[in-house]
Order: structure tokens, then C-alpha cells, then sequence
């Protein structure tokens, strides 16, 4: 579902989900952007990024949630000049995450969404053990339908 964003359609985000990583690059003064669609909260985001190479530069992370972040506009930051760095959504609510990556001067990346199911579900009923739960919602396999998976 990668697609274009902002008012204009004017910036391309990368849809992410719970264990993928990807990498980018980036000039100064460049954005890539990364998105996650959180159908039901789940626990918690958490969006890692380690620039690579060895002239590592410097890319900054900026999160929020149903808009595009900017440096002046966001739920969380991470500025550091570190070779890895995070930002975090302890309890994530219904929505659209936006990751901004910011080459604050140029460097190379590569970054990776941890989603932490809270332990009370992240999806009801397991999904009747006919799906797979995904960002909160049931996605269930073939010849199964309903929130839960539970028909046939």
C-alpha cells in the first residue's frame, strides 16, 4: 500500500509492519517517509534506524500520528547524532503513524518497526484460528470472513 501523501499528494511513504526493515538514503535536507496503520491498538511502535557506511552522516526521526511530521510538527523526536537511534509510541491508539527521517546532513540507513503486542490481545479470539492478527485486525485465510475469522 505504499502510496503518496500530504495535501497535495506531494511526498511517497512506504507502508511498514511489525519485523520489516528497510533502507534508504538520503541528501541533506532530504525526507523519506514510512507509514503504519494501526487498525487497533496494540501495546507499542517502536522505529529503529541505523545509518550505515562508514562516513556515517546524521538522520533524524520524527513520528506523529495522522499527519506527516515535520521538524516543527510531531508526537516524537530522536536528533541525536548516534549510529542508531529510536523513537517509541508506548501505547499506540487507532490511526495512521507517520515516520519522517530527516538527512540532517547525508546518510545511509536502514530502519525497522518492532510492534509489542500488549499480552491482554491484540486481536480478539485469536482470530478463531483462521487468520493471522496484523496491526490489530484479523486477516484471515481463505474461506474464512468476519472481524474474528469466525465465518465460513
Amino acid at each position: 500500500r505504499d502510496g503518496y501523501l500530504g495535501d497535495t499528494c506531494q511526498f511517497y511513504a512506504q507502508e511498514m509492519g511489525n519485523g520489516d526493515s528497510k533502507r534508504g538514503s538520503l541528501a541533506r535536507g532530504e525526507w523519506d517517509y514510512y507509514f503504519t496503520d494501526v487498525v487497533r491498538p496494540e501495546g507499542a511502535l517502536e522505529y529503529r534506524v541505523e545509518e550505515l557506511g562508514s562516513g556515517k552522516g546524521d538522520c533524524d526521526l520524527y513520528l506523529a500520528r495522522d499527519r506527516l511530521p515535520t521538524a516543527w510538527d510531531f508526537d516524537v523526536a530522536n536528533i541525536t547524532a548516534e549510529d542508531a537511534s529510536s523513537v517509541t509510541v508506548g501505547a499506540v491508539t487507532r490511526g495512521m503513524y507517520n515516520l519522517g527521517i530527516f538527512g540532517y546532513d547525508p546518510c545511509a540507513y536502514r530502519v525497522t518497526l518492532t510492534v509489542t503486542y500488549d499480552e491482554s490481545g491484540g486481536c480478539e479470539s485469536q482470530c478463531s484460528r483462521h487468520g493471522a492478527c496484523q496491526h490489530g485486525a484479523c486477516r484471515c485465510r481463505s474461506g474464512y470472513a468476519g472481524s474474528m475469522c469466525e465465518t465460513r
